[in-house]
């Protein structure tokens, strides 16, 4: 059966590899390093130093802030990605993160509505969904929980941030860490600001403009 996405008529799912274009059945694995076994409930806890084979699943869908496609297995999230102008722009980004390829699929459908309904100026809070943000040190690890815990329309600056991790000098290994976020939104990155009025860096297509975007659509608690 003939699909349409963004005006391009295909035969079947749509896949990226390596920036070429491959329909086929998208029937494939991919090696997944797993992170090291930690003592928090919002990660996932793995035995250290393993490595599995696993196949992803890929769901792309549009947004208020753009197209966004998240990835993983399960429950569990694994890449996130948002601000993209086209569907194919966002299975890019997607895969150039991924060392094989993925399925696409109706996959984590709740997830998808309330990504959608923040996008549209919705309070979500993501705080319950299951993640695996890649391999990290234990500090990475607290960074990472306690960025979770910053409520929408609230800030924190990397300095804080750092505190509450347990390691109150180390805010540029803070700002390290939120850079090498692969699940931005759910791991509310963007609530992490400098101190004064600066507002750091941002990793997500259209950088600072974005988290500008991002932090007025929760302090007006409408899309911008």
């Amino acid at each position: 059966m003939t699909t349409h996405h963004d005006g391009l008529a295909t035969r079947r799912p749509t896949t990226i590899r390596r920036g070429l274009i491959y329909q086929h059945s998208l029937q494939y694995r991919v090696v997944v390093q797993e992170v090291s076994k930690l003592p928090l409930p919002s990660i996932l806890q793995y035995p250290p130093h393993r490595t599995i084979l696993m196949t992803e699943s890929l769901t792309v869908f549009p947004s208020r802030l753009g197209w966004m496609a998240i990835a993983g297995t399960g429950p569990v999230v694994r890449h996130l990605t948002f601000g993209h102008r086209n569907r194919r722009a966002a299975v890019q980004a997607i895969v150039a993160r991924l060392h094989g390829d993925l399925r696409e699929e109706p996959w984590n459908a709740d997830l998808v509505v309330r990504l959608q309904a923040y996008a549209g100026g919705w309070p979500e809070d993501f705080r319950d969904i299951a993640i695996d943000p890649g391999p990290q040190t234990p500090f990475r690890a607290r960074v990472i929980a306690r960025c979770r815990e910053i409520p929408w329309g609230a800030t924190a600056t990397y300095g804080e941030l750092a505190a509450s991790a347990g390691s109150p000098q180390a805010a540029r290994a803070v700002g390290n860490c939120m850079a090498a976020n692969r699940i931005p939104l759910i791991v509310p990155c963007h609530r992490v600001v400098a101190t004064g009025a600066g507002l750091g860096g941002y990793s997500a297509p259209g950088g600072l403009a974005t988290k500008r975007r991002l932090l007025a659509l929760e302090s007006r608690g409408r899309t911008v």
